[in-house]
């Protein structure tokens, strides 16, 4: 999982799975974001099943109001759970997240 702050984008990387003993899927993954009074509940993604031995970002697009909200109120928290599968098993896992924006400077 990542850690720590991002920084506001239009898709950002919350979290990177990596493949041990055979190839894996993400089985069910969220996102709960809030920036101010605004929250919304998203799903991250990964670009299809993930090879052995192989790693993959998650990413979560932000768009509309959400991100307009995070870049008015220069930040947001994102808390992601993450289930992923293989034929060695399953597991998941919870992190907590901070997303930053740049604040325009006045002058």
């Amino acid at each position: 999982m990542v850690s720590g702050k991002l920084k506001l984008a239009k898709s950002i990387q919350v979290a990177t799975i990596t493949c041990g003993f055979g190839p894996c899927t993400l089985d069910s993954a969220t996102a709960q974001l809030k920036a101010g009074k605004k929250k919304a509940t998203l799903t991250p993604t990964v670009s299809g099943p993930i090879a052995a031995g192989g790693t993959a970002p998650v990413m979560l697009t932000l768009k509309g109001k959400f991100f307009r909200a995070i870049k008015k109120k220069g930040k947001g928290k994102v808390q992601v759970s993450l289930e992923a599968s293989s034929p060695a098993g399953s597991t998941k896992a919870t992190t907590k997240l901070k997303v930053t924006a740049k604040k325009k400077k006045k002058g």
